[in-house]
C-alpha cells in the first residue's frame, strides 16, 4: 500500500499503518493460519480480532486452496488487514465505518496494479468456472461500484 492513503470515519490508513500491521505479523503478535473447509462460496482469507470456538484471536486465516498469487486473494488479504489496523488501534468503529475502510483499501490495492475489483472477481469467477455461480446481488454490486470508482480517483 505504498503511497496510498485514506481517511474514512475519522480514521486515517496509510503505508505506516500496513507496516504496523507487517510488523504485527513478524513479532507474531498477528498469526496466520490456514483454514480447512468452506465451499465455493466461503471467504478466501478473514481476519479474527476475538476467539470463537472456531477461531483464535488476532489471527489471518486463509483458506486451504486459496491461491496467494491471484489478485482477488492478494486484495482481500489487503482488506483483512485493514481490519487488523483497526483492531490495533482499539477504539470504537461502526460496521460499514469499518467495512468501507477495507473495501476501498481493497480498491486501492487493485487500481494500484491498474485493474478493478469487478475485473478480477469476473476472472476469478472465469478461472473458478466449476464452482457454482452465486445469484447477482444488486447491493454488493453497487458497493463493489462504488469501491472502484474511489480506487480509480485515489490511485
Amino acid at each position: 500500500m505504498r503511497g496510498v492513503q485514506f481517511t474514512v470515519g475519522g480514521h486515517t490508513y496509510g503505508p505506516v499503518h500496513y507496516a504496523r500491521v507487517a510488523d504485527a505479523f513478524l513479532d507474531r503478535r498477528i498469526l496466520v493460519a490456514r483454514l480447512d473447509g468452506g465451499g465455493p462460496k466461503s471467504p478466501s482469507a478473514f481476519y479474527s480480532f476475538t476467539e470463537t470456538e472456531r477461531t483464535d484471536y488476532d489471527t489471518l486465516y486463509v483458506r486451504r486452496g486459496a491461491s496467494l498469487t491471484r489478485m482477488i486473494t492478494q486484495a482481500l488479504v489487503v482488506h483483512e488487514c485493514t481490519h487488523a489496523i483497526q483492531d490495533m488501534r482499539g477504539r470504537p468503529m461502526n460496521v460499514i465505518e469499518s467495512e468501507v475502510a477495507a473495501y476501498t483499501a481493497q480498491a486501492l490495492f487493485l487500481a494500484r496494479l491498474g485493474t478493478t475489483w469487478a475485473d478480477v472477481s469476473v476472472r476469478a469467477r472465469i478461472e473458478d468456472r466449476e464452482a457454482p455461480r452465486s445469484p447477482r446481488n444488486p447491493r454488493v454490486d453497487a458497493i463493489i461500484a462504488a469501491a472502484d470508482r474511489v480506487g480509480q480517483r485515489l490511485a
